[in-house]
Order: structure tokens, then sequence, then C-alpha cells
């Protein structure tokens, strides 16, 4: 009787376990569609700012109206350095195009 009330738990936790990990603690990949215009913003973002990065991608996009806002991996630019960091953006769409408007270390 012992036994097969062990087993019973033992059952238990490992259906939670899967159950929880198939769940979806994680997010859908985004597409590089979803992320090409505001891919296209941090790049000119960048390079106007002279900081020698590059996007590696995008974590998080959130979009409300004429307004964004984006996680985003960026690495050397050369690609000297394996370190990437990442960035919270924020973007506006003006003229149909959205801008990179500002930009803080996430």
């Amino acid at each position: 009787m012992r036994r097969c009330t062990q087993r019973k738990w033992l059952g238990l936790l490992v259906v939670w376990i899967c159950g929880s990990h198939l769940a979806g603690c994680r997010k859908p990949p985004l597409s590089s569609a979803e992320v090409r215009p505001y891919r296209t913003a941090v790049q000119v973002y960048l390079h106007q700012h002279s900081m020698g990065l590059r996007v590696a991608g995008f974590r998080e996009l959130a979009v409300r109206g004429d307004r964004a806002a984006a996680v985003v991996v960026l690495q050397d630019a050369e690609g000297i350095v394996g370190v990437k960091v990442r960035w919270a953006f924020e973007f506006e769409r003006r003229n149909g195009r959205w801008i990179a408007v500002s930009h803080r270390e996430k």
C-alpha cells in the first residue's frame, strides 16, 4: 500500500512538472517580419549616436497605437567582443515610420 501511494505522488509530480513546462513559461520568439521596422529604427538610432553596436535580437515588443517599446539585445558592430547587452528602446510612429526616440539599459 505504501509503495502505491509513493508511485501516485511521484506520478502527480511528474505530471505537474511537465504541465508547467508545456504551459508556456516562455513566449514564442518574435518573427523577423514582426520586428523588421523596429530593427531598422534601432539601427538608424545606433548609427546616429555613433554607438558602434548592432542588433543581435529582440526579446520583447509591445505596441500601443503610435508608441512601442522593445527589449533589444545588442552586440559590438565588428563582432570583436562576445559580450551582449540588453537595452529597452522606446519608439514613436512618425509619418508612417517607426523611429527609436530613447533607450536605457535593461
